[in-house]
């Protein structure tokens, strides 16, 4: 679906574009050559990516910050578009646990003992996201949009008042998608035909021509079914139409 400029990223940092596998070790050296502005007291920061497709976003944010501050941007940077619950799943002492929006009464043991252990996503992730943790998020428990989750390192800096509590440190290359009809570039993706065959992984793409043959040939005219191709995991599905101007709060020195 997507070319191979997806296996490539621009470091919100320095303005380089690097590949995939030279990524975090140019963060590493990046990183500490960009802190925040900020003249307080250096403290403990996780550098983590989340995956999906050949996309993904390496963020980075205090251990003192809850789940819900990376939820929120997660959401704001790639895939809010109509409120939908979330999750993350991290393995703890070889035991699954949940942090949901929906557990804020406190830690649960699961239901009926197989689920897995539900925590609130006001919990901080300092103890949980530790180096080298793997773990999952989902958005939308209906058409869910999968991220892999993982910390790559963490560094030592202060983190200035009056900022997110999350950066964004570096992000894929829009990917180029092909329109299923022609092979030209691809603009639009259809949703309703996502939401029919059930599969969120494969998109039905089309240039301009071909979108609005489309539509007239299948959905009756109705361009409210076509959704732009942006830089997202949830490009084409439900109701998102995200651009990556979205991510402008979340960069900055």
């Amino acid at each position: 679906m997507a070319k191979s400029s997806a296996l490539k990223a621009r470091c919100k940092l320095c303005g380089q574009d690097v590949s995939y596998g030279q990524l975090t070790r140019h963060l590493q050296k990046c990183v500490p050559d960009h802190p925040p502005a900020s003249k307080g007291k250096p403290e403990p920061i996780r550098v983590v990516r989340l995956s999906a497709s050949g996309m993904f976003l390496v963020l980075e944010l205090p251990a003192k910050s809850k789940f819900f501050d990376l939820d929120d941007a997660l959401r704001a940077i790639w895939l809010e578009c109509c409120g939908h619950m979330s999750m993350f799943t991290v393995r703890e002492n070889g035991e699954k646990v949940m942090y949901t929006a929906d557990a804020e009464g406190g830690d649960s043991e699961g239901f009926y003992g197989w689920l897995p252990r539900e925590k609130p996503m006001s919990s901080r992730i300092a103890d949980v996201l530790q180096v080298g943790v793997k773990g999952e998020y989902e958005y939308d428990m209906g058409s869910t949009t999968h991220l892999k989750l993982q910390v790559l390192f963490e560094h030592m800096a202060p983190w200035p008042r009056g900022k997110p509590k999350v950066r964004l440190l570096a992000r894929n290359l829009k990917p180029e998608y092909a329109c299923d009809t022609c092979g030209q570039p691809a603009v639009h993706a259809c949703a309703e035909c996502v939401m029919e065959e059930g599969d969120f992984q494969r998109l039905k793409l089309f240039c301009q021509e071909h979108a609005e043959q489309h539509i007239a040939d299948e959905h009756e005219d109705d361009d409210c079914v076509l959704m732009p191709l942006g830089n997202s995991p949830r490009d084409g599905v439900c109701g998102y139409e995200g651009t990556e101007e979205d991510e402008l709060p979340y960069v900055w020195t």
